[in-house]
């Protein structure tokens, strides 16, 4: 899981399946609102999920939180953010990375870049690293190329943010 500390394959096996017990342990003291509580546990168990909050509920964060939670508690998970603007992504990861200065516990599980930094940030992909193998990514959807750069990622999570303004091509991709 990342820990530097060791834990019990029960505990393992609980992180792993309960996202109330993962925030604690990961993220201790945050204090969810209910109904971000309630679809943290809805996406958790979930294979497709739709968020259709209002404006300004805080998904985006949200989303965060969840991608780090199950990423530090699913080896080997790839996950991409597609957003119609890179500016989207980038929001929610600069989110993820005060959540990974805030709380060690989860700040552990990162496979720190060359300049000691969570992620790693270019033109063209942001990403962080697990030292778990999972790795969180976010890239822009390039909708002026058609999609071009979404072709050559595969991810067992993806998140499409607005995906309504994104073309169903780029999206099928």
């Amino acid at each position: 899981m990342g820990f530097v500390r060791s834990i019990t394959r029960q505990a393992a096996i609980r992180l792993k399946k309960d996202p109330e017990f993962s925030l604690r342990v990961f993220m201790p003291g945050m204090k969810l609102p209910p109904h971000q509580l309630d679809m943290l546990k809805g996406m958790w168990r979930a294979v497709y999920s739709y968020a259709s909050c209002g404006r300004s509920t805080g998904k985006t964060a949200f989303t965060g939180i969840f991608l780090l939670l199950w990423c530090a508690t699913h080896p080997s998970t790839q996950a991409l953010t597609l957003g119609l603007k890179f500016k989207t992504g980038q929001l929610m990861f600069l989110f993820m990375d005060q959540m990974l200065k805030k709380y060690p516990e989860l700040g552990k599980c990162i496979r720190l870049t060359n300049s000691k930094a969570f992620m790693r940030r270019d033109n063209s992909e942001w990403a962080i690293e697990f030292k778990n193998n999972s790795r969180i990514a976010t890239i822009p959807s390039d909708l002026n190329r058609k999609g071009e750069r979404v072709r050559g990622y595969r991810a067992s999570i993806l998140v499409i943010d607005e995906i309504a303004a994104i073309p169903q091509e780029i999206v099928r991709q």
